[in-house]
Parts: C-alpha cells; structure tokens; sequence
C-alpha cells in the first residue's frame, strides 16, 4: 500500500512540475532578452501601438489587411516559439505634427502568458508608443521587478493597468518616469506592500493632473526621492494613508509639483530618513501651494 502511495506522490509530483514547467514556455522573455533577438532599440522607437492577444496568430485569409509584416521575434522565455511577436506597417499616422507609417507590435500567445520575475525596462524607450491593448490577458503574479517598466514612453497617452498583480513587486522605481504625455493612468489594482523601492515613479509625468494613491501600503519603501518631481500639472495628489516609517530617502520627492494646491503629509514619519534636500523645491513658485498639512516630520 506504501509503495502505490509513494508512486502516486511521485508520478503527482512529475505531473505538477511538467505543468509549471509548461506554463515557464508561456513566459514573456525579459527585456534584454528581447533585444538580444533583435528588437533593437531602433525598432522599438518606430512602434505606435502594442497589442496582447491571447490566441494563436490568426492565419491570413485575405480577408483583412493587418499591414506589411517587417520583422517577426520569438517572445518566449524558452524560445520555443510559445509568444511570437510580430512588427507590421499599417497605415499613415500622425502625432504632434510628425506623420509617416506607423508600427504595430503584435503578441499572440495561447490561453495564458505571464511575464518574467524581471520585467524592467520591458517598454523603456518606446518613445512612439501611444497606447497598449490587450494587458488584461497578460498575467503579472510573478512578477518582482517592474522598475522602469514604461520609462521614456513619453508619447504614451493611455494606460490601464487594473488587472495588474503586483503582489510581488518589490521595486517599482522609474516604473512611468518620463511618460511626459500620460493622461489617464489606472493602478487602482496596485498591492504594494512588498515594494521597497519607489523613487522616481513618476517623475516627470508632466501630464497627469491627479494621482490618487491612497491604497498605497508604503510601510516597506525605503527610497521615495524624486517620486513625484516635475509633475508639473498635477493638480491633486492623495497620499493620506502613506506610511514612511522606513523611508531614508525623500530628496526632491515634490519639486517641481507647481500646480499642488493642497498637501496632506500627517500620516508622514520621518524619523528615519536621512536624506530630504530639496524636497519641495521649487513646488511653491507659482504660489500655488495654499494648504500644508504635516505630521510626524
């Protein structure tokens, strides 16, 4: 009896490793990895529009014209050709008075994706990016780093990130640093209580006007600098439940924040940083910061 119990937990065993090990093929390759391949820096300044699409890539019937296929990449973790990405030309397009053809960057998998542990500075650069579709089928929950995630986008406009897992993050620093055209961002969904770092988040999103962030458990980041700095037409900006207990660095974390009007800082402790130079340089200047509200600093 032993023995057909021994077998079923080993033969149980293989059978539940082989699935993880099946659903690591259906894992997005990281950044370098990517470029290692050949999506070079170069292509990726050309790319207008990203699109996930949990199936197969379809077969061409003739039916539609998805435009002119340019280049086609291996996605995969394993290189097994489990996420295949594809760059087409489609149409003319023009953006801030810069027109020509633009590029889309098409990525089908089958059922389910996930993205690596390391998925930093996975759009870094995508300085033609406009918009991302598809990011509800991708799945986040292993994900660790995410730091520099959408960096340099900076003609990113809309971004939803609601059904983002990020329950594992531990750095989430530069994550939108310079998406200077952001207007709409949702990280309603955020789980930040493994995040340690956030510096320089969202810097320089000089086109967000509100941030609400109030579900934010901060209570381990160590590094806030330059969090909010150059956000130059936020207007509103909720941080009541903010814990910094252990927060050492909050240098320059508002410059440059001209349009604040109200600051609520009294969940704030800053008995351990170390650093807060120039923390609200310059966020005053316009005269447009009438209400500060300290605590614990």
């Amino acid at each position: 009896m032993k023995r057909i119990i021994i077998g079923l937990f080993i033969f149980m065993s293989f059978m539940v490793m082989h699935e993880a090990s099946a659903d690591v093929g259906k894992m997005l390759a990281t950044r370098e990895e990517i470029r290692e391949r050949g999506l070079t820096k170069e292509i990726a300044e050309l790319i207008h529009f990203v699109e996930f699409y949990n199936t197969e890539k379809p077969e061409d019937d003739g039916s539609t014209i998805i435009g002119v296929l340019e280049h086609t990449f291996d996605f995969s973790k394993n290189n097994d050709g489990s996420v295949m990405a594809y760059v087409y030309a489609g149409g003319a397009y023009s953006i801030d008075g810069e027109s020509g053809v633009y590029r889309s960057l098409d990525i089908y998998f089958d059922t389910h994706m996930s993205l690596d542990k390391n998925s930093s500075s996975l759009f870094q650069g995508f300085s033609k990016l406009i918009e991302i579709y598809g990011l509800e089928f991708v799945d986040t929950s292993l994900v660790e780093n995410m730091s520099g995630m959408f960096s340099g986008c900076i003609n990113l406009i809309n971004l939803d990130l609601g059904h983002f897992n990020t329950s594992k993050v531990t750095n989430m620093s530069q994550m939108f640093s310079g998406c200077k055209s952001l207007k709409n961002l949702n990280i309603s969904s955020f789980n930040t209580s493994r995040s340690m770092g956030m510096a320089s988040m969202f810097y320089d999103c000089e086109s967000l006007t509100s941030l609400d962030l109030k579900h934010f458990n901060t209570e381990n980041v160590l590094d806030m600098s330059k969090m909010f700095s150059n956000t130059v037409n936020l207007e509103n900006l909720n941080l009541s439940e903010f814990k910094t207990n252990k927060v050492t660095d909050m240098s320059f974390m508002f410059s440059n924040t001209t349009k604040l009007t109200k600051l609520d800082l009294n969940s704030f402790d800053t008995s351990n940083v170390e650093d807060m130079s120039y923390m609200f340089n310059s966020a005053n200047k316009d005269n447009n910061l009438i209400e500060l509200l300290i605590g614990n600093m």
